[in-house]
């Protein structure tokens, strides 16, 4: 879940941060401690509210931003096994294909025999497809 959504939360402890930089700053100013500072002024909490609420909004910014190349991500590697899945299954098929015209005990008509000579030879697209790499694409 946080590898998905690292951007919020990449957000809401920019807040939490920006939250704590700003309690100190005045805590310092002050004189006084964290506690003491949030203490003596609590309505600077809401105040405070307001980066939390803003590094939210940022972290979701760049995650809408980001979502897209995560899904040319996905799409790539489903292509990828794809190709992987059409290779494997081109090369058993080819094997089977060739056993066929080899084995000289199913004695095959002619018809029959340059059938799958045919189709033993158009594995060979399956073959080059699985081999074939994907497009760049230029963003």
């Amino acid at each position: 879940m946080f590898q998905h959504y690292k951007e919020i939360f990449f957000g809401l402890a920019f807040g939490v941060g920006a939250v704590f930089l700003d309690t100190g700053m005045d805590a310092m100013a002050d004189g006084n401690s964290l506690i003491d500072e949030v203490g003596e002024h609590p309505r600077m909490l809401l105040y405070r509210a307001v980066f939390i609420v803003l590094g939210l909004a940022l972290g979701w910014l760049l995650w809408q931003r980001n979502r897209r190349e995560r899904q040319f991500r996905d799409v790539t590697e489903a292509l990828r096994k794809l190709q992987q899945e059409c290779g494997n299954e081109g090369l058993m098929l080819r094997s089977a294909l060739q056993t066929l015209l080899t084995r000289d005990d199913l004695q095959l008509s002619d018809g029959a025999t340059q059938l799958v000579r045919q189709a033993y030879e158009r594995t060979q697209v399956f073959r080059r497809l699985a081999e074939e790499k994907a497009p760049e694409v230029k963003e």
